[in-house]
């Protein structure tokens, strides 16, 4: 060690420690120097159950130390598997079975120094209730115990947000006890879901859930719409129904004679059925049933189906003697059932007579035109 105009000259100097630098210095004139820590984890460590964890030591000495680590003073206890490099060791995934004290030794020619950091489990106590089932209008209470250390317990709830030690009104009543208990006074379908409790302490937290079934009867959520489709078209009748147990879904169409035929041909394993191709015997009523052990409920659509008009007869021109009693028919057939009427030089002449329609006497030669329409005033012929 030399003084040089009044400062410390250091022949080697190392700078290590987060962001904290100190200086340290050996083989000063040659000189071996025996082992010391440059860097060693906490004292203690508090870690997540299944979590990762690493554990880095450094040192300097000269000669430069054989940095080693082991558990309870036994090597074998370390296994190769852990070790990364001199120094450093990592464990996959830390359990109950690795807990416990783990030192760091650092030799060289001249002695050792050795390190120890003990390793726990975070909120190694923590536990929830299992997984509950209740009935829609009963009450609820779920456990969840911590350790001493915990600092804050808090419920996440799947309908009304986060709560700790608190009571709120609504919602079922949900309120948190001083012993970490959620309750719910009256359960219903809102309740259904996963419920979290969150416990943390001063190193990190720890999340553990419990499923809650509330046994409730079925609620339409997506209700089916009617539709009016042409003849030919692809139809789709969509239903949807949450409870608990899962509702099953089924469809039915109202007959003409009140029953109601199953339309299980149909209908696709999510609720919904398709008719390929509709037709007028497609036309009517369509009821979406849902169904689990609490209970069932019902929604309805209607379909209609429209068949634009065809002509079952063609009109054929005719030559008749003056004076003649004439006769025109004409037929057609549609859905909604087609108005008629005859026309003359474009302008109505007779309107009604679903088969005929009888004309007198003709005087003169006319063209005649027989056009149905829609009850509503559209011709069909135009559609």
């Amino acid at each position: 060690m030399k003084e040089f105009f009044n400062m410390l000259w250091i022949r080697t100097c190392w700078c290590w420690y987060f962001f904290v630098y100190s200086c340290c210095f050996y083989m000063v004139n040659g000189e071996d120097v025996k082992p010391s820590f440059l860097h060693v984890p906490a004292e203690s460590l508090r870690v997540p159950p299944n979590s990762s964890v690493t554990l880095t030591c450094k040192a300097a000495g000269s000669p430069p130390p054989n940095i080693t680590w082991t558990k309870w003073k036994n090597a074998a206890e370390i296994p190769a598997s852990w070790v990364v490099s001199p120094g450093v060791i990592h464990i996959q995934r830390f359990q109950q079975d690795n807990v416990g004290q783990y030192t760091c030794t650092a030799v060289n020619s001249l002695g050792s120094v050795n390190y120890t950091t003990n390793i726990t489990i975070l909120n190694e106590h923590v536990f929830v209730s299992s997984e509950t089932t209740v009935k829609a209008g009963s009450s609820l209470a779920l456990e969840c115990h911590a350790s001493s250390t915990a600092k804050t317990v808090t419920w996440i709830t799947p309908t009304s947000g986060n709560f700790t030690v608190t009571d709120i009104v609504g919602q079922g009543k949900i309120s948190v006890d001083v012993n970490h208990t959620l309750h719910v006074a009256r359960t219903d379908r809102r309740h259904h879901g996963l419920y979290t409790c969150v416990v943390t302490d001063e190193v990190s937290s720890l999340m553990l859930g419990v499923q809650v079934n509330v046994e409730s009867p079925p609620v339409i959520t997506v209700p089916p719409v009617g539709r009016q489709v042409l003849a030919g078209e692809h139809v789709t009748f969509t239903c949807g129904a949450d409870g608990y147990p899962p509702p099953t879904i089924e469809w039915f169409k109202d007959l003409p004679n009140g029953s109601l035929t199953n339309l299980k041909r149909y209908t696709t394993a999510e609720g919904t059925i398709v008719i390929p191709s509709a037709s007028q015997a497609d036309v009517g009523i369509y009821r979406c049933i849902a169904n689990n052990t609490q209970g069932s409920t019902v929604a309805i659509a209607t379909l209609n189906v429209i068949i634009k008009p065809f002509f079952h007869t063609s009109i054929q021109d005719k030559l008749v003697q003056i004076g003649d009693e004439v006769t025109l028919q004409c037929k057609a057939e549609g859905s909604p059932v087609p108005v008629q009427r005859w026309e003359r030089y474009g302008k109505t002449m007779i309107i009604g007579g679903y088969h005929s329609s009888e004309m007198g006497e003709i005087w003169e030669n006319y063209d005649y035109r027989w056009v149905p329409q829609f009850r509503d005033g559209r011709d069909m012929g135009k559609l």
